[in-house]
């Protein structure tokens, strides 16, 4: 932490230069050291018609005030602070005022100098820096992509129409930054992912680049160890609270300050970016209102890393809630912690629905409930460091079981069920850590959904948390004995069909919603919430509300779905939170042309055919349809070659014409690796409304990671469940490349060092034994841009990204992008790559990334 010494003696004085291009605080000490240099964005003023926000620039200043006051990394001492920030109100030609001296405005061009210093004068002077990013302002998406808003959004004085000035490309910025020297990147995006209706041609790149950089002739090969957060999940919305922080900042910052601490890392407990991305999830979730949904987090996470330190602490912080928001505000809540006095909670005198109070490191504890003549309870617990979660409801009603099931000698053994619509051999993660000793020992398994797993521990007090592909994480907690044998039941990926179950886990469908809907929010509780918390829920069944409701201050905002939240919830004013009905009669769905595809979006037609059929038809939401492959086997080595190169299928639905990858790889895989295309009939009409999932009994979990770019899961499944199995594809040489790319991906995007060094090998098999694979060739480009750059991987990486374009559009939407990156990195010195760059770009701008294969939108 940085002393207040040493704090004020590093922020600029109020007439430093370096304050006009967002500089506050510099430690000229830590120039060339390892250090944390943070770039900070707060958004609350616009120049335009967009709605003006308090919440941006609170929750901005609250971070900037944390990394000043409470920040601390022995390894990593901050040292730079830039802060932009245009407030609410403000007028365009004055200043906002932070530790004695003006902060520069959040304007494109003042954006652009602060990134490139941050990038060039800070970032790239050692490869052990950390980069903190934190941006709070109103979002947008379109195809995949997140854009966050300037204060000049829409305002080129050069050209009025233009539609994207003013705004940023979160993703495109994150992939520049892989370009810097710091192998440690936090980047932090507080803002909501609304559709953006503007209408855009597909060459036109989505946002105003910050900052356009290539690879470093120099680059030192290691790992960026990227960790990108999302405040919220595609098509929706990051909520804010008028005259405070938003809830993510909110949460964040409890996580930052300790709650996501480890206690296994010794007497200083790191707070890494694991831990905080699910602390902060859980943390967010105790702020959801009555009828809104859980707002959650969308991580890309690969390696976790140390981000900053806090310390060991005799007091625990223990948070209440209760499984629904409406039941916390008729509830009193008792706490009888053992040798000290009780504690009374009111629900309705605490101004959110739940509560945090302060217990003693290992103190144990009784909750009980009464709740309109409801008696819930007793739950007992024990409080431990860093913090303690007691969801009342569902702790009184473990589900947990004792079952006859003959244990090692000396050990207990725990049985772990996980319902789903589908059956796969490693679907989730389950952590099984000690509650009842020094340190937190730790055990993290590959488990089956759909099935059940047996574990063999060693007898005592655990919490076990369960992760599934969609990023929620669902705890437990038991006591096994020596001898003893637990049922431990979790909450699945339900599917509402069993025939969706791949759909769900590959991120496709929604899962089934876990408790039951409720009647519409009446006006009354509408009102309430209002002088009870000053906004209004998001987004959930707005629309049912009685009409005639002028002249209640806020509630006519609050009824329209195409308005943003009244009460300060970030979000852009010409969003639509209305799914498109489904047509009636159900549209005709298409299935035009099969075959090969170019970069031109041309279809060469394929001479041995696929074809579909259509699926159980008791959805009015989805239709599934699966393939019939009269190729015996495709890709493979040996095979006929017009069966080398994977295939595509142009879709028409209700008008609007999509190309999909077809992940087959012949007759002969079916069923452990059977591809579906999965239309939602519910789409909005500017996203892609087809999807292809696998179902893989065997792959199908590490698939579903995948899917949410969730790397690091994705690399456990793949360490614990199917390395073999990837191996053994490869010696054939005969198996499965599809699914031995997606153990590739995992490989070279999880940055595990010891598994990555034995595949470099298996990565060029990849390349070459599947010649018409263009994922192959993009996978090793990647992985050789992530080492040290010397003349010959350069050139190597350079041959591979050629070869993967030559071969055509790739089969996984992460290869689009990779493709993309990887030209993108070498083309500003390699006049020869420019062209090729440009049509990847133009054929990304077309790729819907939020899905796991490649769906092309035409139209």
């Amino acid at each position: 932490m940085v002393s207040a010494q040493d704090a004020q003696k590093n922020i600029l004085p109020k007439a430093d230069p370096r304050r006009d291009r967002g500089l506050i605080y510099f430690d000229e000490s830590l120039k060339d050291k390892p250090a944390t240099h943070a770039l900070i964005i707060g958004v609350g003023h616009f120049r335009g018609k967009m709605k003006e926000l308090t919440t941006t620039t609170i929750s901005a200043r609250a971070v900037a005030d944390w990394l000043l006051d409470e920040f601390r990394n022995d390894d990593k001492p901050l040292g730079s602070l830039t802060l932009l920030l245009s407030e609410a109100g403000a007028p365009v030609e004055t200043h906002a005022e932070y530790r004695g001296g003006p902060a520069a405005r959040a304007t494109l061009g003042n954006a652009k100098k602060a990134v490139v210093d941050w990038f060039d004068d800070r970032l790239s002077r050692s490869a052990d820096n950390l980069a903190f990013l934190f941006v709070c302002s109103h979002g947008q998406t379109k195809n995949g992509k997140t854009a966050f808003l300037l204060e000049d959004y829409r305002n080129n004085p050069d050209d009025p129409a233009d539609p994207v000035y003013g705004m940023t490309c979160a993703e495109d910025l994150a992939a520049q930054l892989e370009f810097a020297m710091a192998t440690s990147q936090i980047l932090l995006f507080d803002c909501c992912r609304n559709e953006d209706l503007v209408d855009l041609a597909r060459d036109t790149p989505y946002g105003d680049p910050l900052i356009r950089r290539a690879r470093a002739d120099n680059d030192h090969g290691e790992q960026r160890r990227q960790a990108r957060i999302f405040a919220t999940s595609m098509d929706e919305q990051s909520i804010g609270r008028k005259n405070n922080t938003t809830l993510f900042s909110a949460a964040l910052l409890k996580g930052l300050k300790g709650v996501a601490g480890d206690p296994g890392g010794g007497a200083d407990w790191p707070v890494t970016t694991g831990k905080l991305i699910d602390q902060t999830q859980r943390l967010l979730g105790l702020y959801r209102l009555r009828d809104e949904r859980k707002q959650i987090i969308a991580p890309e996470r690969a390696q976790s890393f140390d981000i900053c330190f806090a310390s060991d602490t005799t007091t625990v912080p223990v948070f209440l809630s209760r499984d629904d928001p409406e039941k916390w505000r008729t509830s009193e809540i008792l706490i009888d912690p053992v040798g000290a006095p009780q504690k009374k909670i009111v629900g309705s005198e605490t101004g959110a629905p739940f509560s945090e109070i302060t217990l003693d490191d290992n103190q144990d504890f009784v909750v009980t409930v009464s709740s309109d003549g409801e008696k819930v309870g007793p739950v007992k617990r024990r409080a431990k460091a860093p913090a303690t979660f007691v969801e009342i409801d569902k702790d009184a009603a473990r589900a947990v079981s004792r079952i006859e099931q003959p244990a090692q000698t000396g050990k207990a053994t725990v049985e772990i069920i996980a319902p789903a619509g589908v059956t796969v051999q490693a679907g989730a993660i389950v952590t099984l850590t000690r509650d009842d000793g020094p340190g937190a020992a730790k055990q993290r398994i590959p488990v089956a959904i759909g099935a059940a797993t047996t574990i063999d521990v060693e007898p005592g007090d655990y919490k076990i948390a369960m992760r599934t592909t969609d990023g929620a994480v669902d705890t437990q907690f038991a006591s096994l004995r020596t001898g003893e044998a637990l049922s431990v039941r979790f909450d699945g990926a339900t599917s509402k069909h069993e025939w969706l179950g791949g759909a769900v886990l590959q991120g496709v469908a929604p899962s089934r919603p876990k408790t039951p809907v409720k009647e519409p929010l009446s006006l009354e509780a509408a009102i309430d919430m209002l002088k009870e918390h000053g906004n209004l829920p998001r987004k959930g069944r707005l629309e049912e509300l009685p009409g005639g409701l002028t002249g209640v201050p806020g509630l006519e905002d609050f009824m329209r779905p195409m308005e943003v939240d009244p009460g300060g919830a970030l979000g852009s004013p010409h969003h639509s939170d209305v799914r498109r009905p489904p047509p009636s009669p159900r549209p005709d769905i298409v299935f035009s042309k099969v075959g090969r595809l170019d970069f031109d979006l041309k279809l060469t037609e394929a001479e041995v055919q696929i074809t579909f059929n259509r699926g159980p038809d008791d959805d009015p939401e989805y239709l599934l349809f699966s393939l019939a492959d009269a190729a015996p086997r495709r890709l493979a080595p040996g095979v006929d070659s017009r069966l080398t190169a994977p295939v595509f299928v142009r879709v028409v639905i209700d008008g609007r014409s999509e190309i999909l990858a077809l992940p087959s790889c012949g007759d002969e895989f079916r069923p452990a690796w059977s591809p579906q295309v999965i239309v939602d009939l519910n789409r909005p009409i500017d996203q892609s409304a087809a999807a292809v999932v696998v179902q893989s009994p065997e792959w199908g979990g590490l698939l579903g990671f995948l899917a949410s770019r969730d790397f690091m899961s994705a690399g456990r499944v793949f360490e614990g469940a199917l390395m073999g199995a990837a191996v053994a594809a490869f010696r054939a040489k005969v198996e499965n490349p599809l699914a031995a790319a997606a153990g590739a991906f995992v490989v070279v995007a999880a940055a595990q060092p010891d598994v990555r060094q034995e595949w470099d090998r298996w990565l060029i098999n990849l390349d070459q034994l599947f010649p018409g694979l263009p994922d192959g060739p993009i996978i090793r480009a990647r992985r050789l841009l992530s080492q040290e750059a010397t003349p010959e991987r350069t050139k190597l990486a350079r041959d591979c990204l050629v070869e993967g374009f030559r071969r055509g559009p790739p089969v996984y939407s992460l290869s689009v992008d990779w493709l993309t990156r990887g030209l993108d990195a070498l083309a500003p010195k390699d006049p020869s790559l420019e062209e090729m760059a440009q049509v990847a770009r133009r054929f990304a701008n077309r790729v819907d990334s939020t899905r796991l294969f490649t769906v092309v939108r035409e139209n």
